[in-house]
């Protein structure tokens, strides 16, 4: 299972996404374990082909960051796999 993610900056205001030159593609199961999976999608994006949705990442002190992800079949089934392994666990409310 294969789904791409690339650091991004989000501008809320303009409702613009940006990507550094120097951004590097990661794998997005590795980038959701950083995170502890605290990850929530903010929007649809096209502005950076072929990275489909923006999506952002809580840390310890719940600031975001913002990521690019390709969306395909294999993150519909990731979710699908996250949601069942976390089925009936008290999950603390932000």
């Amino acid at each position: 299972m294969v789904v791409k993610a690339i650091p991004a900056d989000y501008d809320a205001r303009e409702d613009r996404v940006a990507v550094s030159e120097a951004a590097v593609a990661e794998d997005w199961i590795e980038v959701c374990a950083r995170f502890q999976d605290d990850v929530e999608r903010l929007r649809d994006a096209g502005e950076v082909p072929p990275y489909t949705g923006l999506y952002a990442c809580y840390d310890d002190d719940n600031q975001p960051h913002q990521y690019l992800v390709e969306e395909n079949p294999d993150l519909r089934r990731l979710r699908r796999k996250t949601f069942l392994r976390n089925l009936g666990k008290d999950v603390p409310q932000r």
